[in-house]
C-alpha cells in the first residue's frame, strides 16, 4: 500500500489511535468529534478504506482483511508498534480483524455500534434492501432512517446519503456490504483479553445492546458497554447538517417505497435483518405515532424486550 493521502491527525500524545469509519461514512465523517479529543494523551488518525473518501479512486479487493492490512501499514508508516482502534459499524469488524491478525500490537478497542466478528445475518428482503443501496440512493436513505430509529429529520437523512454518495465508489460500497455482513472470524478472537468497550445507541434496532451482549460480551472477558440515550446506530457522527435539500424528490420517493415494504430489525440466533409486520396497522418499519416495540408481531426476542 502506498502512503494514504490527506489523512487527518489530531494530537501528539504517545497513545496512537486509528479510527475506522462505517459503511456510510469516510475518514472525514468523524469531524463532529474532533474538537472533543484529548490530543495531549492521544494521537488520532482517520483513514479512508480503499474506494472511500480521499482513496475513492484507489483500486482494491474491498474486504475486511484488506482494510485491516491497510491499518497495519498506516501504523507502520506512523511508527506505532502498539496502538488502539476505534471502529464505527463496519469499522468494528475491521478493528477485530486487526486484533485477530496481531493481538500483541493492539492496546484496546472501542466499538461504536460495531459489527460483530461473526458478521450480520439477513433475511431475503433485508438483503434486497441493503444490496440495492449501491445503486439506489433511496435505499441508503431508508437504511439510515431505519437504523437510527426513524427519529431524525429528512434534512439530516438527505445529508448523510449525500455524504455517502460523494465519498464512496459504487463498486467498493457494494463489495464492503458482503465483507462486513458475510465475514465470520469470531473463533479467532473469542477469549481475547484485550479491553473492549462498545458504545451503542438506545434506539439502534440491530447493533444495539442486545446484539452486543449476544456477541461481544460472550467473546471478550474484558468487555464493557455504554448505551447512549436518544441515539441510533450513528452516535459518533450524528449532527444537524446544514446542506441544502436535494433538487429531486426521488430519494424520498424511493425511501417511502421501502417504508411500505421493509421491516423492523432485531437480533436473533438466525437473523438480524428479518421482516415483521404490525398486526395493528399493517406497516413494516414503524406504525403511525411511533408506538413502542409491543406493536410488532412475531416471537419475543432480545431486541424487542417483549
Amino acid at each position: 500500500m502506498t502512503d494514504q493521502p490527506e489523512i487527518q491527525r489530531i494530537g501528539n500524545g504517545e497513545h496512537g489511535v486509528i479510527a475506522l469509519h462505517g459503511w456510510f461514512g469516510s475518514g472525514s465523517a468523524w469531524g463532529p468529534l474532533l474538537p472533543h479529543l484529548d490530543g495531549s494523551r492521544f494521537s488520532y488518525v482517520f483513514p479512508d478504506y480503499r474506494g472511500y473518501g480521499a482513496r475513492k479512486a484507489e483500486a482494491g479487493e474491498h474486504t475486511i482483511a484488506e482494510a485491516a492490512t491497510d491499518a497495519f501499514a498506516l501504523a507502520d508508516q506512523l511508527g506505532w508498534q502498539r496502538f488502539s482502534l476505534v471502529g464505527h459499524s463496519m469499522g468494528g469488524s475491521v478493528m477485530q480483524r486487526v486484533l485477530a491478525d496481531a493481538p500483541d500490537r493492539v492496546r484496546a478497542l472501542v466499538g461504536i455500534s460495531p459489527v460483530p466478528a461473526s458478521g450480520v445475518p439477513f433475511d431475503e428482503q433485508g438483503w434486497q434492501l441493503f444490496s440495492g443501496a449501491a445503486d439506489e440512493p433511496g435505499n441508503r436513505r431508508a437504511i439510515i432512517d431505519l437504523t437510527t430509529g426513524n427519529r431524525l429529520t429528512g434534512v439530516w437523512l438527505d445529508a448523510t446519503v449525500k455524504h455517502s454518495l460523494d465519498n464512496s465508489d459504487r463498486q467498493a460500497f457494494a463489495d464492503y456490504l458482503t465483507a462486513w455482513a458475510k465475514t465470520d472470524f469470531h473463533g479467532e478472537i473469542e477469549g481475547n483479553p484485550v479491553p473492549l468497550k462498545a458504545i451503542v445507541g438506545e434506539h439502534d434496532p440491530a447493533l444495539g445492546e442486545a446484539t452486543m451482549r449476544a456477541t461481544f460480551a460472550r467473546w471478550y472477558p474484558n468487555f464493557e458497554i455504554e448505551v447512549l440515550a436518544n441515539a441510533g446506530t450513528t452516535p459518533s457522527t450524528r449532527r444537524r447538517w446544514r446542506w441544502p435539500e436535494p433538487s429531486s424528490d426521488s430519494w424520498r420517493n424511493e425511501a417511502d417505497r421501502w417504508r411500505r415494504r421493509t421491516f423492523s430489525i432485531r437480533w436473533s440466533s438466525r437473523t438480524a435483518f428479518r421482516t415483521r409486520r404490525c398486526a395493528g396497522c399493517g406497516t413494516t418499519i414503524r406504525c403511525p405515532g411511533r408506538p413502542n416495540t409491543r406493536c410488532w408481531t412475531g416471537p419475543p426476542g432480545p431486541a424487542t424486550g417483549r
